[in-house]
């Protein structure tokens, strides 16, 4: 009776650190997709400003061919960018269920061996 109560206690802490493994290495997903949208949002205020400052510099570079190039650039960067937003919010949820998980199983172990302890005596 004893091995399978501490058996139990056993694969919850492996189970919590299992979780809290996966946390980490989901939140760390959840950081890099954090900053590769953080770049694409600052590479594109870089260039917006740089047309601007091209077409005062230039001027014979018309509103058109400045909308052309806009255009251009965007549809470069706008499919990667909805794909790295869509990646992290997909990964939110993800993060903070096994985040929980991870807490529920080392509290559950915890309150085991608390609730086994107390029998022994």
């Amino acid at each position: 009776m004893v091995i399978h109560d501490l058996l139990l206690i056993a694969g919850f802490l492996w189970a919590s650190l299992l979780f809290a493994i996966f946390h980490n290495f989901l939140a760390a997903l959840l950081a890099k997709a954090d900053a590769a949208i953080s770049e694409s949002q600052f590479l594109w205020a870089i260039m917006t400003q740089s047309f601007s400052l091209a077409q005062k510099t230039m001027p014979t570079i018309n509103n058109a061919t400045m909308a052309k190039v806009e255009d251009f650039m965007r549809a470069q960067m706008s499919p990667k960018q909805s794909r790295r937003v869509r990646f992290r919010e997909f990964l939110y949820p993800c993060v903070n269920w096994i985040r929980y998980l991870s807490m529920l199983a080392f509290v559950t172990a915890f309150t085991l061996v608390m609730f086994y302890l107390r029998q022994l005596w």
